[in-house]
């Protein structure tokens, strides 16, 4: 029923519409000078659906496209900006929600939410005290 629910409210394209707070997100998250600057410039796109079981996330960008498989509280290995994470999906109170735990010694603990209302997807990230947003607009 969850997975149903995210395709019907998360699926399809999104259009990044604004920012805020990403380039100190991304210091904390030690991401070096010139990929935060190529961050911030860029407006992704990003594409949502349920295959089977899995969440897949595609962010495309001019540069390349990002791709992330979750299924639904399953334990998962990333690499996010050069640090590996053991990261778990889950979603509740119509919002998905990604923790990403350090898998080695380069990561920060962080947190990723997701939620939609209307046809606005709100991305909320979160590293230490800092809290950046990124807002969609489905195509």
């Amino acid at each position: 029923m969850a997975l149903q629910e995210i395709s019907e409210k998360f699926g399809g394209t999104w259009k990044m519409e604004s920012e805020e707070n990403i380039a100190k997100y991304l210091e904390a998250m030690g991401v070096g000078f010139l990929m935060k600057k190529m961050a911030s410039a860029m407006k992704p796109s990003m594409v949502i659906e349920v295959q089977g079981e899995e969440i897949v996330v595609t962010r495309k960008t001019p540069i390349k496209d990002l791709h992330s498989r979750h299924k639904l509280g399953e334990e998962t290995d990333i690499v996010e900006h050069d640090r590996k994470y053991k990261s778990t999906m889950t979603f509740s109170d119509g919002k998905i929600r990604i923790n990403n735990i350090p898998a080695d010694d380069k990561g920060k603990l962080n947190t990723l939410t997701r939620e939609v209302e209307d046809d606005k997807l709100l991305q909320t990230y979160t590293v230490d005290d800092i809290v950046a947003t990124v807002s969609f607009r489905k195509n």
